[in-house]
């Protein structure tokens, strides 16, 4: 749901490179637990934008507020940002897909979980005038004692806010 949108061509032809075309903000999200290890799952961290010009950026923004929990010497999982134009889907953050983004290891005791709570910005060109879909994907790395990586709900401060940008 937009929280704004300039819909008139002639403002938006006046307005400079750079400007705030329209926000979108996402409603209540859910708790979503992923068990399967060593693979990146889709969270409920998800929202859509329709850009209005191929040269428009979009801005996007997660607060993603996650644990990761296990048992073992250390428990470690990773993030990772999709974008889905079409049916197509386009990792566009963490490209490597890089599995150990957060971890905990054996410091005295066995540790058995870790909370966190990320915050993300990523300037995004999808030059497209589709409906535009930013998912983040959580997983537990595959040599972890780690046995679920839990995304939270959105009222433990978690959200997603997209913003068209003037190109």
């Amino acid at each position: 749901m937009p929280l704004t949108k300039l819909n008139s061509a002639s403002v938006i032809e006046r307005l400079p490179v750079g400007s705030v075309l329209q926000t979108v903000q996402s409603g209540t999200i859910a708790d979503d637990v992923n068990t399967n290890v060593g693979t990146f799952e889709d969270s409920n961290y998800t929202l859509a934008i329709t850009p209005s010009s191929t040269s428009s950026k979009v801005l996007v923004m997660f607060n993603f507020p996650f644990l990761l929990k296990g048992s073992g010497t250390k428990i470690r999982g990773g993030l990772k940002l999709n974008r889905v134009i079409g049916g197509t889907t386009t990792l566009i953050w963490n490209t490597d897909s890089y599995q150990e983004m957060y971890h905990t290891r054996d410091a005295g005791g066995t540790p058995d979980e870790t909370n966190n709570l990320m915050h993300m910005s990523f300037l995004d060109s999808p030059s497209t005038t589709s409906a535009t879909t930013y998912t983040m994907q959580h997983m537990i790395r595959s040599d972890s004692g780690a046995t679920q990586s839990i995304s939270y709900r959105s009222s433990y401060g978690g959200g997603v806010i997209l913003q068209e940008i003037k190109g």
